[in-house]
């Protein structure tokens, strides 16, 4: 009973305890009236208190005080400055999408470095990591300079060439001072990740302000073809990827070079200001050689007309003069849906469109370059889509939004009416062979030939396709790449298709390529001989250097003891004649070779210009080959910032033995021009060579101007480029007209004849001292020059005259002709002590 009281007790106590504790604590926190400062400081006056800290703190402080306080939350926000890194590294891009990485064997990457200086002004170079070239003793980095603005973040461009498969799918960058041998830490190595594109992919470029109305694209079939029941991955499948650029500015390339894996550029309402002058030429330039600029309608379309796309568009929009419509039961009716594996047959699916949301159609009116509007693309009086021929590409307008919801869900239909009307490209078709459990594709894969226009004679002409597998690589080892082989298609091959095998995963597919920097296509391999065959260096063939140690090892030993032991029977007298052998071999070998050249360091260039009748730019290809007689580094610089070289092998079979440089740089977009070489020079070894192959877009004096003389209906050629054209031909498929000399301003009547031209006479041009005529049939209307020496032009325009009317590079007739000098622009350092050239014109006159 006691223990039940005293229990209680402490209860009682615990309870009486709390509520004293959480009395006191709501005291604590019961707020206290403040009184004025007046009002407190009269109090403690009467109390004779001393001031309070609060009435310090609201009196004014001095003004040295507040100036020392300052210079301390200076020097704090100064030495939290110093604690950033000198630079940040916040992405790596490539043109033309800003969020991943894609890159194309044999293509020039045009790569974009997200970069700021966060200290001060700094000058660093961007270098990629070194990488060897297949087929010669070469590695090579790319390199720029640049110069940064303490907080001024920005890209920096700098351009790429892969020729070969790496082991690695990406690209090393870094920054370095100014010759710096260590690379600037941070940011360090920047190892960048890349999406590989295959021979036969390509990109599709979408400048809008809301480039997500375009997402529909990556699934149609005429983008994405087949299905899930492919073996192949959607990667490998894919004919386009599309790029959705966002921002104000998109990273486009800033020249032609960097554009030859893109095949279309879709523009929707984009500002054209938003791009600079050297993207808009670059895009004009992709135009020329194959680009297809597809521009979505409607009222967005007016803001092109004062643009610098006003002069190659195919129509004027008609100021208010559009309406709206309900029906486009024209484009159902001649646009069936797209053929699948699941669906073989292709039906017709209406366009719904609800009378309270019509769709509004822009009257377009065609201007006289534009093709005949088909009617299957025309609704009533109104044009729905129009098109026409800029140089080898082609700019189509649409009369409406061609992110309509109406049409985006017309479905399978709408697939069709972009194959069709806007890509211009083949049906994939289903592959009937396949069956469900079958490995192998489900479709019938179109060609790269058919997937983009976009072509350089230089690179294309004459080209062969490339072969690949689909076996997987071994995952284990990195090094592994599915195998290549060089096809070359036979003559007439503008129609050819390479075939597709799917009856299972791991035979070959031939997939050919374009637009493709090779060192083994025919345009390269005939000037390289013809640069060789003039510094009058031949290279042995393997059977000689075989034959001649053999005969070597022969008539030094066994052969020369025979004959002093048997003939002579003096066999010690083989030790002296062993040097008279060993002179006599060195002799023979050295005249086989013919290497004397009569100078010290001779230069030969062989130029290859591709331009377009009324376009004032061309493509210029330099082959260019120096002789050294004695060792010697060279530097190649370029006028034209936006030039890019490469080493050429001088043989396809492999490195040639005394062909020798260390490692080499290629520095792009300098102050001045660019170069091959810089502190790591090119070397020539002595009696030896060395070649290079650049490429560039050029300014030429004037266009060929092709024009209509529309009383006789004849039509006028006039060379205002500034070349006088030697020995030109028209040519149209394979039929060959000799024109004669195109002396520069001159001007020449030509004759429709179909849908090609004809040269009523042949002109003859002004004699030159040193000119040859060459009259034996099939290279009648050709000449020699007497001061190019050896280099002869013959061989090369041979190949062009015969192989340039090929479909490949475009319908229409083309002007071909020589001028006997490079095109300049080009200077090595040390300068040769002779350098001679010469330049093919070729000019694409189109149709009449």
């Amino acid at each position: 009973m006691f223990h039940q009281r005293l229990s209680a007790c402490r209860i009682a106590i615990a309870w009486l305890g709390s509520i004293l504790s959480a009395a006191s604590f709501a005291t604590a926190q019961t707020p206290v009236a403040k009184q004025p400062p007046a009002a407190r400081a009269k109090q403690d006056d009467a109390a004779g208190k001393p001031k309070s800290e609060t009435d310090k703190a609201d009196s004014p402080k001095p003004k040295d005080e507040l100036d020392a306080e300052i210079e301390k939350r200076l020097k704090a926000k100064k030495k939290k400055e110093e604690t950033k890194d000198d630079f940040t590294l916040s992405a790596v891009r490539t043109s033309p999408s800003d969020t991943i990485t894609y890159f194309k064997q044999n293509h020039w990457t045009l790569f974009h470095l997200d970069l700021t200086a966060n200290n001060k002004d700094e000058t660093v170079e961007i270098r990629t990591g070194y990488e060897q070239v297949p087929e010669t003793p070469h590695e090579i980095r790319f390199r720029r300079l640049i110069h940064l603005v303490k907080g001024e973040r920005r890209y920096y461009r700098l351009p790429v060439l892969r020729t070969h498969k790496p082991s690695h799918k990406g690209f090393e960058f870094a920054l370095y001072h100014p010759d710096g041998v260590l690379p600037i830490t941070p940011p360090g190595i920047d190892k960048q990740p890349c999406t590989r594109l295959e021979g036969d992919q390509f990109l599709m470029v979408v400048l809008s302000p809301e480039p997500e109305n375009f997402r529909f694209l990556g699934s149609m079939q005429c983008v994405l073809p087949g299905s899930e029941t492919d073996d192949e991955p959607a990667e490998l499948r894919r004919y386009y990827y599309p790029i959705y650029p966002q921002g104000t500015r998109a990273l486009v390339a800033d020249t032609a070079l960097g554009w030859t894996t893109t095949s279309y550029a879709i523009w929707d309402d984009y500002d054209p200001d938003s791009l600079t002058a050297r993207q808009q030429e670059a895009m004009i330039d992709w135009l020329h050689l194959g680009g297809q600029l597809i521009i979505s309608g409607g009222a967005a379309a007016t803001k092109l007309g004062q643009s610098f796309l006003a002069p190659y568009l195919p129509a004027d929009v008609v100021a208010g003069a559009g309406g709206e419509l309900t029906d486009l039961s024209t484009l159902s009716q001649n646009h069936l849906t797209a053929r699948r594996f699941h669906q073989p047959q292709a039906r017709q699916e209406p366009i719904r469109i609800l009378p309270s949301k019509p769709v509004y159609v822009a009257t377009l009116e065609p201007r006289p370059e534009a093709e005949p509007v088909p009617p299957e693309v025309r609704q009533g009086e109104f044009p729905l889509v129009v098109e026409r021929r800029v140089g080898r590409g082609r700019v189509v307008m649409a009369a409406f939004s061609l992110y309509q919801p109406e049409l985006v869900n017309w479905g399978g239909g709408y697939d069709t009416f972009w194959r069709e009307r806007l890509f211009r490209v083949r049906e994939t078709e289903p592959n009937p062979n396949f069956r469900l459990g079958s490995t192998g594709r489900t479709y019938m894969r179109l060609s790269a030939r058919e997937l983009s226009r976009v072509r350089v004679a230089a690179r294309d002409l004459a080209a062969g396709s490339r072969r690949r597998t689909l076996t997987q690589p071994d995952p284990n080892d990195p090094a592994s790449e599915p195998a290549e082989i060089i096809y070359n298609p036979p003559r007439g091959f503008g129609g050819y298709q390479p075939p597709i095998r799917t009856d299972d995963g791991t035979n070959p597919v031939e997939t050919d390529t374009v637009a493709d920097w090779r060192d083994d296509t025919p345009v390269v391999q005939t000037a390289r001989q013809a640069l060789l065959d003039a510094t009058g260096i031949e290279i042995p063939p393997p059977d000689f250097v075989l034959a001649a140690a053999v005969s070597y090892l022969i008539v030094l030993v066994p052969l020369n003891w025979v004959i002093c032991r048997f003939a002579l029977r003096r066999p010690e007298l083989a030790w002296l004649a062993a040097p008279v052998i060993i002179v006599a071999f060195a002799v023979g070998v050295v005249r086989f070779a013919k290497l004397n050249v009569g100078f010290d360091t001779t230069s030969h260039e062989i130029d290859v210009l591709e331009t377009f009748a009324g376009y004032p730019r061309a493509h210029l290809s330099r082959f260019t080959c120096v002789y050294s007689g004695s060792r010697r580094r060279c530097e190649f610089r370029f006028e034209n910032a936006g030039a890019l070289a490469l080493p050429l092998p001088i043989a396809v079979e492999g490195v040639v033995r005394g062909q020798k440089a260390e490692r080499l740089s290629i520095d792009w977009d300098m102050p001045t021009s660019v170069a091959l070489g810089h502190n790591e020079r090119y070397e020539v070894n002595p009696r030896s060579i060395g070649m290079i192959r650049a490429e560039e877009m050029r300014d030429l004096a004037g266009p060929i101007a092709l024009e209509a003389a529309k009383p006789s209906g004849r039509w006028h050629v006039t060379n205002q480029s500034g070349l006088p054209l030697w020995d030109c031909h028209l040519v149209t498929g394979p039929r060959r007209t000799r024109l004669g000399d195109l002396a520069a301003g001159a001007r020449v009547e030509l004759v429709a004849d179909g849908e090609s031209f004809t040269a009523p006479r042949v002109i003859e041009g002004e004699p030159v001292e040193g000119r040859t005529a060459i009259e034996d049939g099939r290279m009648a209307g050709h000449s020699l020059f007497a001061d190019l020496g050896e280099l002869s032009p013959l061989g090369l325009v041979e190949l062009i005259e015969e192989r340039i009317g090929d479909p490949l590079l475009g319908t229409g007739t083309w002007l071909v002709g020589w001028t006997p000098k490079p095109t300049g622009g080009q200077a090595i350092d040390p300068g040769p002590d002779r350098a001679v050239g010469f330049t093919i014109v070729l000019c694409n006159l189109g149709k009449p």
